[in-house]
């Protein structure tokens, strides 16, 4: 499991966001955690963070310690297809 992504940023127009490969796993800190695609995204949780938005480190790095300790157990989302 150690070779696996955790986390991904991008930076867009209007926002950056801090992508959480399995999100849905994180129980501890969900405050800033919102469904990228609500309706096809399983999985995936980010952090949007607005040129108006203050993060410090304080407020993020819970998030990621949480995400490799979730990575680190092996969870993750089973897939199931839609015919």
């Amino acid at each position: 499991m150690e070779s696996k992504n955790v986390i991904g940023l991008g930076a867009f127009k209007n926002h950056l966001a801090i992508w959480f490969f399995h999100g849905v796993f994180l129980k501890k800190n969900t405050a800033l955690l919102v469904n990228a695609q609500e309706g096809k995204t399983k999985a995936l949780r980010q952090i949007r963070c607005e040129p108006k938005d203050r993060m410090s480190k304080d407020a993020i790095v819970p998030y990621i310690v949480e995400a490799i300790a979730n990575q680190k157990a092996g969870l993750k989302l089973k897939v199931t297809k839609v015919a």
